[in-house]
């Protein structure tokens, strides 16, 4: 071990979000509990990207997980996808925010 801290600097920022079905719902970060009482748990990990110019361009999925006794039709997943790619977004915009207000570079 050392003393010695080396600054690292992340050039992405994936995000993992979770789902539950729930009857005929669809819960977005659900509790332990809703996750015990749920048919079933959708989990994706997503990036955004974003090009240097700001221009959108390929998503990334890094991670994507479905356990659970409910049926999962395509509608669902795509729904799933969106949704996470939302948040992923938003949570790299505060990223990127708290980053340049501390003088750090993404």
């Amino acid at each position: 071990p050392t003393k010695e801290h080396i600054q690292l600097k992340l050039r992405c920022y994936p995000q993992i979000v979770s789902f539950v079905v729930l009857k005929k719902y669809l819960l977005t970060d659900p509790t332990t509990i809703e996750e015990e009482l749920s048919d079933s748990i959708i989990r994706i990990g997503v990036e955004p990207n974003t090009s240097k110019s700001g221009e959108k361009s390929e998503d990334s999925i890094y991670f994507f997980e479905i356990s659970g006794s409910a049926s999962i039709d395509q509608s669902i997943i795509k729904q799933c996808h969106s949704i996470a790619l939302d948040r992923a977004r938003f949570l790299q915009s505060l990223v990127v925010e708290k980053a340049s207000i501390t003088g750090e570079q993404r």
